[in-house]
């Protein structure tokens, strides 16, 4: 009875997972796993130096705000008001 109820389980319960079911997953064929693989790491070694190139950018902008944000001259934005409406037939100046 014991040995009846083992087999039942072992029909309904799945095997586990064996080498041979990477095969069947990757269509079968080892050169086409190993293109995807190669083609994948490609992939992330672009990604990789285009997110090291935007980094790099980032750097510099980050330079350049903070050159602009010391600049005292900027203190004098409160005492400027920049009028762009027509005065003695003079065009405003362009934003």
């Amino acid at each position: 009875m014991v040995v009846g109820l083992f087999i039942a389980l072992a029909k309904l319960a799945p095997m586990p997972g064996r080498a041979d079911d990477d095969k069947d997953r990757l269509g079968g064929n080892d050169k086409d796993g190993r293109a995807k693989i190669e083609a994948l790491r490609a992939q992330v070694e672009s990604l990789q130096a285009a997110v090291s190139a935007l980094q790099g950018q980032v750097n510099t902008l980050q330079t350049q705000l903070t050159a602009v944000q010391s600049n005292r001259a900027l203190l004098l934005g409160q005492f400027v008001n920049v009028d762009f409406a027509m005065e003695k037939g003079v065009r405003a100046p362009e934003t």
